[in-house]
C-alpha cells in the first residue's frame, strides 16, 4: 500500500482472506488487492515465461488469455494494452498459431509455437487442426485486443483475414454423439470444459452451423448430479468449475431459461448459494 497501487476488497468472514486483522462493521474484513502488482505480473506473462513454466508452452494461448483478460478486468493498470506496438505483437503471435486444413476445410488454433502445423513443425494440418480450448482463447484474445483499439483506427472485424466458416467447421467436427466435444481431432479428453469452449467459440463467430445444440443441452442435463450441481459429465461429481461451464454454455446457446425444470433449478440454487462470497 506504500505505493498506492491497491484497491479495497471486502470479503465474507470464513474466506481465506479473513486472516487480515483489520475488522469492519458487520463482520466484513477489508484487505487491499495490489492491482498494479497483479497487472505487472500479467504483463510479464505476455512477454516471457519463466523456466518453471516451460511445460505449459503447448497451452500458452490460455495463459495469454488469462493475462489479457486479467489486465482488462484490472483496467489495464500497467497500460500495456494501451501500447499499439504491444497490441500488434500480441495479435501477430496469436494469428501465427492459426492453422487451416485445405482438404477438410477446417481450421483452429494451436496453443504455442512448440507444436506448429507449418514448415518444419511436428504436426500437419490434416492431422491436427488445433485444440478447441486454444481456439476459444485465441478468439477471445483477438476480441479483447480489438476492443482496445481507438475507434477511429479500429478494423471492422477483429477476425479479419481468418476463415470464420472453417473455424466453425473445426469446432463442429469435434462434437460427439453424446453431445459433448473432443478437445482435438485426435480425440483425447471430452467433458464440460470443451462443451463450453465450443459454445463460446461459436458465439464469438456468430455461427452455429453443424453444431447440434439440442444434443449439447441433453449432455448438460444428463450431467446434473444428485446434489443439483453439474459434473464434467454424466455420473461425475458436481463442482463449481463444471457448473459454470454448463450454465455459461446454456446462456451462450440461448437455452438457460428452459434447460432445467423448476425443481432442478431450485436444487441448483441450493447447491450454489452456500458457496458464494461477497465482494465490494
Amino acid at each position: 500500500m506504500d505505493k498506492g497501487d491497491g484497491v479495497a476488497v471486502a470479503v465474507k468472514p470464513g474466506d481465506a482472506l479473513q486472516k487480515d486483522k483489520e475488522g469492519a462493521a458487520g463482520g466484513v474484513h477489508k484487505r487491499r488487492l495490489l492491482a498494479l502488482r497483479h497487472a505487472k505480473c500479467l504483463a510479464r506473462v505476455l512477454k516471457v515465461m519463466p523456466p518453471s513454466a516451460a511445460g505449459f508452452d503447448t497451452s500458452r494461448m490460455t495463459l495469454a488469455f488469462f493475462a489479457l483478460s486479467g489486465l482488462d478486468v484490472l483496467g489495464d493498470a500497467s497500460n500495456i494494452l494501451k501500447d499499439p506496438e504491444e497490441r500488434r505483437r500480441c495479435r501477430q503471435w496469436i494469428r501465427g498459431l492459426y492453422v487451416r486444413d485445405e482438404a477438410s476445410g477446417r481450421a483452429g488454433f494451436h496453443g504455442g509455437t512448440f507444436v506448429k502445423a507449418k514448415g518444419e513443425g511436428f504436426l500437419r494440418p490434416g492431422e491436427h487442426v488445433g485444440h478447441i480450448a486454444m481456439t476459444y482463447t485465441a478468439l477471445a484474445c483477438l476480441n479483447i485486443l480489438h476492443a482496445e483499439e481507438p475507434e477511429d483506427t479500429r478494423a471492422p472485424d477483429p477476425l479479419e483475414g481468418l476463415d470464420r466458416s472453417a473455424l466453425v467447421r473445426g469446432v463442429a467436427s469435434l462434437q460427439r454423439e453424446d453431445g459433448s466435444f473432443d478437445c482435438s481431432s485426435e480425440g483425447g479428453e471430452s467433458d464440460m470444459r470443451f462443451l463450453f469452449c465450443a459454445a463460446a467459440a461459436c458465439h464469438m463467430l456468430g455461427d452455429w452451423t453443424g453444431v447440434d445444440r439440442e444434443r449439447a443441452v441433453r449432455y448438460i442435463r444428463g450431467s446434473v448430479s444428485y446434489e443439483g450441481g453439474v459434473g464434467q459429465g454424466p455420473g461425475l461429481e458436481a463442482h463449481g468449475g463444471s457448473t459454470f461451464c454448463a450454465l455459461a454454455a446454456l446462456e451462450l446457446m440461448g437455452r438457460l431459461d428452459d434447460a432445467f425444470t423448476d425443481r432442478a433449478r431450485r436444487k441448483l440454487v441450493r447447491k450454489l448459494s452456500p458457496q458464494q462470497y461477497y465482494y465490494s
